[in-house]
């Protein structure tokens, strides 16, 4: 009996977890769509990543895109507990790319974004 509490218990935190993960890549979502309407860009896909594909992609990420306080911050930002990673595929008028956003939990702000990629 005691077993099957605890499986429920875990099962519910997952389900608990899962739900705060859907809640801010809605948020993230709508924050990027007001703002591409705003800047003139369009967004094409938006995944969730774990922290470990994140602090990859950060440290990958090109260096002509970003300051290297911007990299150190976001680095930073993915080593604290709370936060959530995003990989943003996106389309302007002359270029197109990916960025890596870094997403506090709390109240599902976006902490730092990051260019990985842009080609023209």
């Amino acid at each position: 009996m005691i077993k099957f509490a605890v499986i429920i218990s875990a099962v519910l935190m997952s389900v608990v977890a899962n739900a705060k993960s859907v809640k801010c890549e809605a948020a993230v979502n709508e924050e990027l769509q007001y703002r591409s309407e705003a800047e003139g860009f369009d967004v094409e896909g938006i995944s969730a990543v774990s922290k470990k594909e994140a602090q990859a992609l950060l440290k990958s990420a090109r260096k002509d895109q970003s300051t290297e306080q911007e990299r150190a911050l976001a680095i930073e930002f993915s080593n604290q507990a709370n936060k959530e990673f995003y990989v943003v595929q996106w389309n302007a008028q002359s270029n197109f790319g990916t960025t890596v956003t870094v997403v506090d939990t709390i109240n599902c702000e976006i902490k730092a974004e990051i260019i990985h990629d842009s080609q023209e």
